[in-house]
């Protein structure tokens, strides 16, 4: 986007990952699909698709990037930058009745609330989990860990959860929200500093705005 004056379809919104892949290759030739290799992930993006099929930042103005297994397979193959893992939003949104139509200050809210990295957490219940505190030293079972899922023991940074029964939001978004928000891995090395912004753009993608108000002459 060029300036916070924009509309955008509720049902469009997606997020992914920013990253600069060493390389693309097919995963299926048959259906075309593509994996990015030896990559570089330089932040989170929350965006639309626009006419070319590439990425429109909702909150930076940034370049618009390929998007792995929706754009054009050249162009993703070519581009030194592109997004992985894009994942739709509707779903989401739509469960929690936001309006057919967001605008800028909205998109803020979302970047906010739902990926400030202990979201999923709280609200597992939505996922079909329940946080389970396992005894000291004692082996869990039956326990997905998501922040380290090689992990067995507790930590003191670890969440544990448990399923309890039928989710009302797919898996797949909790570990997306997970992977994108600000709870990343980083967060282990900068726990001092607070928490990081995952949406902040990258020094390796070059000069990129905020978005600005309107200007008006």
């Amino acid at each position: 986007m060029k300036t916070k004056e924009y509309t955008v379809d509720r049902d469009q919104i997606c997020v992914g990952e920013v990253i600069k892949p060493g390389m693309v290759l097919y995963s299926n030739k048959e259906t075309d699909e593509v994996e990015a290799r030896n990559i570089s992930v330089y932040r989170s993006m929350m965006f639309v698709i626009d006419n070319k099929m590439w990425s429109n930042d909702l909150l930076y103005e940034s370049p618009s990037y390929p998007i792995l297994n929706i754009s054009k397979v050249s162009d993703c193959s070519l581009a030194p930058i592109v997004i992985n893992g894009a994942y739709n939003l509707s779903q989401l949104l739509r469960y929690y009745n936001f309006s057919q139509t967001l605008t800028f200050k909205d998109i803020l809210y979302l970047r906010r609330h739902f990926f400030s990295g202990h979201f999923c957490g709280d609200n597992c219940g939505l996922f079909g989990y329940k946080e389970y505190i396992p005894m000291p030293n004692n082996r869990v079972k039956s326990v997905y860990n998501y922040n380290d899922p090689l992990k067995d023991y507790p930590t003191i940074k670890n969440r544990y959860f448990r399923r309890v029964g039928e989710s009302v939001l797919p898996e797949e978004l909790w570990k997306t929200m997970d992977l994108l928000g600000n709870n990343s891995l980083m967060d282990e090395f900068i726990v001092s500093e607070g928490r990081m912004n995952s949406f902040v753009p990258h020094k390796d993608e070059g000069p990129i705005l905020k978005l600005s108000k309107l200007r008006r002459y």
